[in-house]
C-alpha cells in the first residue's frame, strides 16, 4: 500500500509556507470595492527565495535544498490555495531546466529570486521548436520567460519577442501579454522536466480546486436563508460534497502520478496525464459550483468566485492543455484510455 500523507518533515514545510501565506498574499489581496486589482505577487520573489522554495528540488550540490518533486508540489499547492502568480510557480521549474541545460549560473540566480522568471502559454507554437505566438502571463518586468509544449521546454529571453503587445486580461488580476518567439529560444527535448512542470500545476490547480470547496463551506455556514444557515439545505450540502470528492480524487491522483514520476514507473507518463486531466476538472468544476453556493455576489467584483474561475481557464492553458492530455492518452495509450473518452 502506498502512502499518500505527508511525513513530519513535509508537514513542516506545508505548515512554513502555509503561513508565509496567510501572512502576505492573502485571497482577498484580489479583489477592491469598485476596481480590478492587479496581483502585485513578484514582490514575494525575494521572500519566497530565503524559504528556498525555487531551490527546494535541486539537489545540495548544486545550491539547491536537496527535497524532491513531492516537497515541490506540495508548495504548488499552496500556491494554488491563495491563487499566486503562475509566474512563481514557473520558478519552482526554471532552476531544473537551467541545470539540465548546463547553466549552473543562470541556476543559482533564479534560486536566490535574483532572477524572475514568467510564464508562456502557447497559442500556435509548433512543439518541435516552440516558434511561433504566445501569451505571456505577468512577464512584463522579468529577463526570461519559461516555455513549454509537448515534451520541449526552455527558455525565451523577453529582449528577443517580437510584436510584443498587451492584450486584454479575463483574470484582471494577472498580465497578459501576446507576443511572437522567432528566435532566441533555449530549449530541449525533455519529457521528464514537461511531465515535472505539467505535475506542479496540476499540484497549484487541486489547492485551487480545495480552497474553492473550503471557500463555500464556510459560506453556507454564515449565510442564512429561513432563519437557517444555507448550508442546511440539501442542494448546498450535496454540491459541496460533491466539491470536496472531486478535491480529494484530484489530490490523491496527483500524488500517485509524482510518486510514480519518482520512482521511473513504466506508467508515470499515463499517471502524469490522468492527474492533470482530474485536477484541471476538479478546479473547473468546483469553480463553477463555488460561485453558485454564493448566488447572486458570487458573480460581482467584490468577492473572490469569480476569479477561481478565471484563473482556471489561465492555468489551462500553462504547460499541456487538458485536450493534450487526452489526446496523448488516447494516441500512446489506447487500450488504458478508453475510459477516458467521455470523462
Amino acid at each position: 500500500m502506498i502512502d499518500l500523507q505527508p511525513s513530519d518533515e513535509q508537514q513542516q514545510i506545508i505548515d512554513s509556507i502555509s503561513s508565509f501565506l496567510a501572512d502576505t498574499a492573502a485571497i482577498d489581496r484580489l479583489i477592491s470595492s469598485g476596481a480590478a486589482v492587479a496581483n502585485e505577487d513578484q514582490v514575494l520573489r525575494h521572500a519566497l527565495a530565503g524559504l528556498g522554495v525555487f531551490g527546494l528540488g535541486v539537489a545540495e550540490e548544486f545550491g539547491g535544498v536537496g527535497y524532491g518533486l513531492a516537497e515541490e508540489a506540495l508548495v504548488a499547492r499552496e500556491f494554488g490555495r491563495v491563487l499566486l502568480s503562475p509566474a512563481l510557480l514557473m520558478g519552482i521549474v526554471a532552476p531544473h531546466v537551467a541545470l539540465t541545460s548546463q547553466n549552473g549560473s543562470l541556476a543559482n540566480n533564479i534560486m536566490s529570486g535574483a532572477v524572475a522568471i514568467g510564464a508562456g502559454a502557447s497559442i500556435t507554437a509548433a512543439d518541435e521548436d516552440l516558434l511561433g505566438e504566445w501569451h505571456f502571463i505577468d512577464s512584463r518586468d522579468v529577463e526570461l520567460i519559461l516555455v513549454c509544449r509537448d515534451d520541449r521546454i526552455g527558455f525565451v529571453a523577453a529582449s528577443d519577442l517580437a510584436g510584443r503587445r498587451d492584450v486584454l486580461s479575463m483574470d484582471w488580476t494577472l498580465s497578459l501579454e501576446r507576443g511572437d518567439v522567432t528566435g532566441g529560444v533555449v530549449s530541449m527535448v525533455s519529457p521528464t522536466l514537461c511531465r515535472r512542470m505539467n505535475l506542479l500545476v496540476a499540484a497549484y490547480m487541486v489547492g485551487a480546486a480545495e480552497a474553492a470547496t473550503q471557500m463555500s463551506v464556510d459560506y453556507a455556514c454564515v449565510r442564512h436563508q429561513f432563519n437557517q444557515p444555507i448550508g442546511a439545505f440539501q442542494a448546498v450540502k450535496h454540491r459541496c460534497a460533491d466539491m470536496l470528492a472531486a478535491s480529494v480524487s484530484a489530490w490523491s491522483q496527483t500524488a500517485f502520478a509524482i510518486l510514480a514520476h519518482a520512482d521511473e514507473a513504466s506508467d508515470a507518463a499515463y499517471q502524469a496525464h490522468a492527474a492533470c486531466m482530474i485536477s484541471k476538472n476538479a478546479l473547473f468544476n468546483n469553480a463553477a459550483k463555488n460561485i453558485q453556493n454564493h448566488g447572486g455576489i458570487g458573480f460581482t467584483g467584490e468577492h473572490t468566485p469569480h476569479i477561481f474561475v478565471k484563473r482556471s481557464h489561465f492555468m489551462d492553458r500553462i504547460g499541456d492543455t487538458d485536450l493534450a492530455h487526452r489526446s496523448a492518452l488516447l494516441g500512446r495509450f489506447p487500450s488504458r484510455s478508453q475510459s477516458f473518452v467521455n470523462f
